[in-house]
């Protein structure tokens, strides 16, 4: 099968990535009159975080689809999967590793000026600076490694941790995989395990945090690589499916796909806008909803041919659908430490905290568009 870019992943990149921006702006919260519409409407990064887990095993298990058959799969070996988690990540991490040196840099000058700087915390800061430089911060379930910089930065390490696996993740699901009933069967027992793996983190988090002397692990769940490789998993089913559908020449013709666009758009508007205030579904059936939305967005879009899809492939929504993992990256380091001396000098009222979006969001696209632009020009 051949290895086709679908163009409208790449505009609904940035569309997720603006979603996910829009909710870092937790310094609303308490601003008046905004801050009650705020929480209610534009809080909600769940959507777009469950679909980008699911959007990188997609891609993954298609392209390992388009190169290698069936016949010709093979258990990779640690060496494989190392260098498929490093050739992932190569692209953006001088990205990622300046973000991190600016944290540690504004860090050392806030606790500075806050008389905080001694042996204990160069040892501290430099263990932390490591694990973060290493990538593996999502991997320790801490607080305060995960987010020790640039907390945003999670999901980078996420991905490269699961990225480690995925050669044999592949592997195994594509063995696994014989027909739409064992591609559906995977997904149903990922959401299972999430379901599962969700309690059990939780209750692993409350047993460490009862032992006196240890670390406090309180960060095993939501950011967890252990959590979050069964929405990657699912990801994977979703491009077995496809693939198949694709094969046995099952194709959406363009109104069907406009139909089917609209219908999940509208759902998704709905998920993000006003689920919170007006939800579809709760308990188990809110819970299914949640996992497999996500999925069955990805599908539809996947067959890249609807009016949505059209207006995706605009060069604009290229353009920025390039730039949107630069845009994660950046914009959260500037509103985590650029944030605080906002605070100290004007407080959040409406007008600095409109001036200091504003300001986020010029920056971050700037510097966005330059990286973006570099990258093309190699």
């Amino acid at each position: 099968m051949q290895n086709k870019k679908i163009a409208s992943f790449t505009g609904l990149r940035f569309i997720m990535i603006m979603c996910i921006v829009l909710s870092h702006f937790e310094f609303l919260f308490d601003v008046e009159p905004i801050g009650d519409f705020y929480k209610t409407y534009l809080w909600s990064a769940g959507f777009s975080v469950h679909f980008f887990f699911m959007l990188s095993g997609f891609g993954m298990m298609l392209g390992n689809i388009s190169k290698v058959s069936l016949s010709e799969t093979k258990c990779p070996s640690l060496s494989d999967c190392f260098k498929y988690g490093i050739s992932h990540i190569r692209k953006i991490y001088p990205v990622y590793i300046a973000t991190i040196i600016f944290g540690v840099v504004a860090r050392f000058i806030f606790d500075f000026a806050a008389d905080k700087i001694n042996l204990s915390w160069l040892v501290h800061e430099f263990v932390k600076f490591v694990v973060n430089a290493l990538l593996m911060q999502s991997a320790t379930g801490m607080f305060h490694y995960t987010y020790a910089y640039n907390g945003a930065a999670w999901f980078l390490s996420c991905l490269f941790c699961i990225y480690l696996v995925s050669p044999m993740l592949i592997f195994v699901v594509r063995r696994v995989s014989k027909n739409y009933v064992t591609d559906i069967a995977l997904i149903v027992l990922d959401m299972i395990m999430i379901y599962l793996m969700g309690i059990l983190l939780g209750k692993i988090e409350g047993s460490l945090h009862d032992i006196k002397g240890l670390p406090d692990v309180n960060n095993l769940g939501y950011v967890s690589p252990f959590y979050r490789v069964f929405y990657v998993l699912i990801g994977m089913s979703v491009a077995c499916i496809f693939c198949r559908m694709k094969e046995n020449q099952i194709d959406l013709t363009e109104k069907k796909a406009s139909i089917l666009e609209i219908i999940v758009t509208v759902l998704f508007l709905h998920r993000f806008l006003l689920d919170r205030a007006f939800p579809l579904f709760s308990g188990y059936f809110g819970y299914v909803y949640e996992q497999m939305l996500p999925a069955i967005f990805l599908l539809i879009f996947a067959f890249d041919k609807g009016k949505i899809s059209n207006l995706l492939h605009r060069k604009t929504m290229q353009v920025l659908g390039g730039m949107a993992m630069y845009i994660f990256l950046i914009h959260y380091a500037i509103r985590f430490w650029v944030a605080k001396p906002v605070e100290t000098i004007w407080g959040w009222t409406l007008a600095s905290s409109l001036g200091f979006i504003v300001f986020i969001l010029s920056v971050t696209f700037s510097i966005s568009y330059y990286l973006w632009k570099k990258s093309v020009s190699r």
